[in-house]
């Protein structure tokens, strides 16, 4: 395990903390994966590299129909649920889980720089689900990740649609 070598200030790392109401403000080292590409252990992320992600993965939480608060995103960093996956300039939060009855890795939330997510942070998802022994991975997003992901290697396989009771 490598510590990333981005950590910010003390101070906005002790911010970042106080606002996610973490109480131990260690930083738990991730590993380096690639030049840029920074998967963080299971359980808490480095306060440091979240502080720096948060605001790509609040837009994407923001943008999505049916997605979880930031709140709630963070809350399942700390409980080990989600995991955090950090590029240079970009993030994305995961999670191994199963999915239609196939253990899965899935990408529950992603934003930033669209060439390193798919260049960077989609590889090191791949390889980390397949060390994990995950049959596949899942991209979960808007619409417009479709074309994208389909020049990955993604296909379409199941469609959501929602209606709102009022």
């Amino acid at each position: 395990m490598v510590q990333n070598p981005q950590y910010r200030s003390y101070e906005a790392v002790h911010q970042c903390g106080r606002a996610c109401g973490w109480d131990e403000l260690e930083l738990f080292p991730g590993e380096v994966i690639g030049a840029e590409t920074y998967f963080e252990p299971v359980g808490r992320p480095a306060l440091s590299e979240w502080a720096r992600c948060r605001r790509w993965i609040a837009r994407a939480a923001e943008e999505g129909s049916l997605a979880d608060s930031i709140e709630t995103i963070e809350r399942s960093l700390l409980d080990g649920t989600y995991r955090l996956v950090a590029g240079e300039n970009c993030a994305a939060v995961v999670e191994v889980a199963e999915y239609d009855g196939t253990k899965a890795i899935i990408i529950r939330f992603a934003g930033g720089d669209l060439d390193e997510l798919l260049n960077s942070i989609e590889p090191a998802v791949y390889a980390e689900g397949k060390h994990l022994g995950c049959e596949i991975v899942v991209g979960e997003g808007r619409w417009g990740w479709k074309k994208p992901a389909e020049a990955h290697g993604y296909r379409l396989a199941w469609i959501t649609m929602i209606k709102d009771i009022k």
